[in-house]
């Protein structure tokens, strides 16, 4: 079992030299199919058109990562599931049509897999 130890620094708990608190990945604007290889944590993006979203395996089960999709200006932009993404109900609409509306949907990876565990939708 690892050894959690609390750092004086405010990083968080930190895990065999690994900090729990999230990294942060900003994507930019995105359109079409894209890949996300980030391995946990938050990623950022900026949806410019509709978007297939396929993931890449995490490291271990267990593991969760957090999609935060901002609209345009155009907005009513759509999310369809691309590969080892599994969305409750199997499908999402962005309910965030309006322009710079933001949804986010978290996911953890079951070792095969990563399933929609939680859905913010027009997040202010």
């Amino acid at each position: 079992m690892p050894t959690l130890s609390y750092t004086p620094d405010n990083k968080g708990i930190q895990d065999d030299l690994t900090l729990l608190n999230p990294a942060v990945t900003a994507m930019g604007n995105q359109t079409g199919s894209i890949t996300v290889t980030a391995l946990e944590g938050l990623v950022t993006m900026t949806a410019t058109g509709n978007l297939t979203i396929a993931l890449t395996a995490g490291q271990k089960a267990g593991d969760t990562l957090t999609l935060q999709i901002t609209q345009d200006g155009t907005g009513s932009r759509t999310l369809t599931e691309g590969t080892l993404m599994k969305l409750a109900g199997g499908a999402v609409t962005l309910t965030t049509t309006a322009t710079t509306g933001r949804d986010m949907l978290t996911f953890m990876f079951n070792g095969t897999n990563w399933n929609e565990i939680a859905r913010a939708l027009a997040v202010a």
